[in-house]
């Protein structure tokens, strides 16, 4: 029986209780910042943040004498290279450690470390027993540190029940969803709608879901300036944050993540299973999920990005078959079973070395 240590009670622990689940309360102090110009700003940041993890290693100590040494556990398994936490719990207990990495930190989000980050990088080396990269792209980037016998490639597996999908064939609706923030680039999808409409294809619509990152604040001040300049607004609505994106992904008809640096991309999956085409920018993990011209397509560039949409709105009966390319694509590779298979798997290998 599994043992979820989470930092407060929420969404999430509610899902835990819902399930039958045990999990702990553990305090867990955030450590990462956003990299700026300001040198005063960043060094207070750094301070803070290791503060913060001079803490954390006290508080991981304290919990696993007091609470999790009863346990009796074999595996701990960090889900995130965001902490630290399950690297110390594993040496306080002498057990294996198993560590997910799902982000590009630095250089998709511009996350920093407090300390080096060839510190950070020899936490992982030296505490880790197998490193989980959630793709190749994510794998190249470690084992430029990490000896490639000690990462085990397993794409994610995505959970997702998708509703009726729309049968309207117009207006074409383009979604996009995740955080308003300039490593997302909805100003490029903004920019390249534009020039659709330009080429004399109105009947397209681009709905961005998704909350306003407060620290990027003027990139979204910026998109709606351009937006309300162009004469836009009957073609782009904000939706602001949706907890359950399926009922408007149902009404959508092409899926874009334009970001760079993707570590996977699993709304492309989410995308693919709700029927849509997906559109993605050709770098970080998302070109691992979408073949170009098959079940998907891959931009380069702006203009590029244009003429894949032009293609997809003249052309009808090949958005029927790549929209059902997508579909048994995401069913066949990026199954909640598959990825689960993988990671027992990767515990019986852990447990057996």
């Amino acid at each position: 029986m599994p043992l979820v240590v989470v930092p407060s009670e929420g969404e999430f622990t509610q899902y835990l209780k819902d399930e039958d689940i045990p999990y702990i309360i553990m305090p867990i102090y955030y450590c990462l910042y956003v990299n700026n110009s300001s040198r005063i700003k960043n060094l207070y940041y750094r301070l803070k943040g290791c503060i913060g993890e001079f803490l954390n290693v006290i508080i991981s100590c304290y919990y696993c004498f007091s609470v999790l040494k009863k346990e009796k556990i074999d595996i701990v398994h960090s889900n995130s290279s965001a902490t630290n936490i399950g690297a110390y719990i594993a040496l306080f207990l002498h057990v294996k450690h198993v560590w997910h990495v799902r982000e590009f930190l630095r250089l998709h989000y511009n996350l920093c470390f407090p300390w080096s980050i060839y510190l950070q990088r020899a936490i992982m080396r030296n505490m880790a027993d197998v490193i989980i990269p959630i793709s190749k792209s994510v794998k190249q980037y470690l084992s430029k540190f990490i000896d490639e016998s000690r990462l085990t490639l397993i794409y994610n597996g995505v959970e997702y029940k998708p509703m009726k999908h729309t049968t309207i064939k117009t207006p074409i609706n383009i979604v996009m969803v995740g955080l308003i923030h300039p490593s997302k680039r909805q100003f490029v999808v903004v920019q390249a709608l534009k020039k659709l409409i330009n080429r004399g294809y109105s009947c397209i619509h681009l709905y961005i879901v998704g909350n306003i990152d407060p620290i990027y604040e003027a990139y979204y001040e910026m998109m709606n300036k351009y937006i309300k300049d162009e004469g836009l607004e009957s073609y782009v609505s904000f939706t602001g944050y949706i907890k359950n994106v399926t009922e408007i992904l149902s009404q959508m008809h092409i899926g874009i993540l334009a970001s760079e640096n993707e570590a996977f991309g699993r709304v492309t999956v989410e995308y693919m299973l709700s029927g849509l085409i997906p559109i993605v920018a050709n770098s970080g993990g998302s070109v691992e999920i979408v073949t170009n011209g098959v079940d998907g397509y891959i931009f380069n560039d702006e203009e590029s990005l244009v003429n894949i949409l032009e293609t997809i709105v003249t052309n009808e009966a090949n958005r029927e078959e790549v929209s059902m390319n997508a579909y048994k694509t995401a069913i066949k590779r990026f199954s909640g079973e598959e990825n689960a298979l993988n990671i027992y798997n990767c515990y019986k290998k852990v447990l057996q070395s």
